[in-house]
């Protein structure tokens, strides 16, 4: 049994609203696909995710160069695929866009192995849920901050019991007290019934980070998220060490 052919697609996916960060306004999404075949006409499916066609098209071929080193693997030996494709990759950088294409890969991967032994992903991991919980993102496509309440009002009205919140949809020239403000409104807005968690979006220093997170220990967040640069690691533990807020990082 052998993987017998990588196929790289590009897709490009407008939303329905822009995306509005504090930086940027991102209109479209792209989806770079992996398509794997094996020799018995299988095939597993991998995606990932990223907001500029700057990034999409160098992403993809990335990709495209690994066609060599997985066309030709047994699909079933999942982690031997892995070891290889990111040997192929580590010299581009152990982070990255070399770690989104080894992922996209992988993700194609551990789907046409499923596929193979015909039984969903999360029963060949060794899952034993059924249901997760979820939580929907506001904060990005909204026009004001009236806007914003109205979403997250509908967000509780449709049955959510969480919603994380961008700190773009919160920012104002008051700084940290401001998001603070706003974050409060909205925790008074929802209730006991939904809890909120904030996304920093690698906005503050440090110690701004610590300032509003003290500011809003008693909303009791499921998580603060991104309080800082990303890459700062010294910086995140100071800032999860300040709070008894769940601090997490690493998306980026």
């Amino acid at each position: 049994m052998q993987i017998t052919k990588l196929d790289v697609h590009i897709l490009k996916v407008p939303f329905d609203r822009p995306v509005v960060s504090t930086r940027i306004t991102i209109p479209n999404a792209y989806l770079i696909v992996v398509r794997l075949q094996s020799t018995e006409g299988h095939e597993g499916v991998g995606f990932g995710a990223v907001l500029k066609d700057t990034y999409a098209k160098p992403l993809a071929a990335l990709i495209e160069s690994l066609r060599d080193v997985v066309v030709g693997l047994d699909p079933t030996m999942c982690e031997a695929i892995w070891r290889d494709v990111d040997k192929a990759m580590f010299k581009a950088g152990p982070v990255g866009m070399s770690m989104w294409a080894v992922s996209v890969v992988d993700v194609a991967v551990w789907d046409l192995f499923a596929k193979i032994v015909g039984q969903p992903l999360y029963k060949v991991l060794g899952g034993r849920q059924t249901r997760l919980p979820t939580y929907p993102l506001r904060g990005l496509t909204h026009h004001s901050f009236e806007e914003l309440r109205d979403e997250i009002d509908a967000v509780a009205q449709s049955g959510f019991h969480a919603v994380k919140v961008f700190v773009s949809g919160l920012l104002d020239e008051t700084g940290p007290v401001g998001v603070a403000k706003k974050l409060r409104i909205l925790k008074e807005q929802v209730g006991t019934s939904v809890r909120l968690a904030l996304d920093n979006q690698d906005y503050w220093s440090p110690a701004d980070a610590i300032r509003l997170g003290r500011m809003i220990e008693d909303l009791d967040l499921f998580w603060f998220e991104e309080p800082i640069d990303h890459r700062d690691t010294d910086g995140i533990a100071a800032v999860a060490a300040a709070l008894d807020t769940p601090v997490c990082s690493g998306e980026s």
